[in-house]
This record gives C-alpha cells, structure tokens and sequence, in this order.
C-alpha cells in the first residue's frame, strides 16, 4: 500500500519511477518493527494451537516439561530476539526512515 500511496504523490511531479520503489523499500524494515509485536502475539498463538493439536504439549509434559517451563523458554526466546531487533535492526531502519522521510 505504501508504493501506492508513493507514486501517487509523486505522479504529479516529474521524476524517474524507481524512485517510489526504493522509498518504499527504505521504509519497510520500519514497518516491520511497527508490526513486531502483533507478529509475536500471532506466532505465539499458533505455536500453542499447534503443538496442542498434534499432541506434542503432551509429549512435552511427560518428558517432565511444565507448562511454565514452555513459556519461560519461549519468553526467553522472544527476549533475545528482541535484543537482537533493538541494537542490530533498529540501527539499519534509523538511517533508512531519515532518507525516506528527507
């Protein structure tokens, strides 16, 4: 929707047509993180849908797993990926969002 919403604005002036494609593209990875966390709460979802349906939360509790174990392990999963995201993705978007909103 953003690459629509680019060449519409720059329909009316008269520059090269990539450039909505690479503003758009500047401005992607900021999305995405504005996306993250409805991304996180969805995977979340379906991964304990789907290990409860294919049995394997029973397999996992009788190989002595609680079901707090499972969420600390996916929590702690979750905060190094977030960690990740903060000081590595983040560092790439603030440049990328300057050229795009410059």
């Amino acid at each position: 929707m953003n690459l629509f919403e680019e060449i519409e604005f720059f329909k009316k002036l008269d520059l090269s047509f990539y450039l909505p494609i690479i503003l758009s593209l500047a401005n992607v990875p900021a999305i995405i993180i504005e996306l993250l966390p409805f991304i996180t709460f969805l995977s979340a979802t379906f991964f304990f849908i789907k290990i409860r349906s294919t049995k394997e939360l029973l397999l996992a509790k009788s190989l002595g797993f609680s079901n707090f174990k499972i969420i600390i392990y996916l929590s702690f999963f979750l905060l190094i990926i977030g960690f990740f995201i903060i000081f590595f993705i983040t560092s790439i978007t603030s440049p990328l969002v300057k050229f795009y909103e410059s």
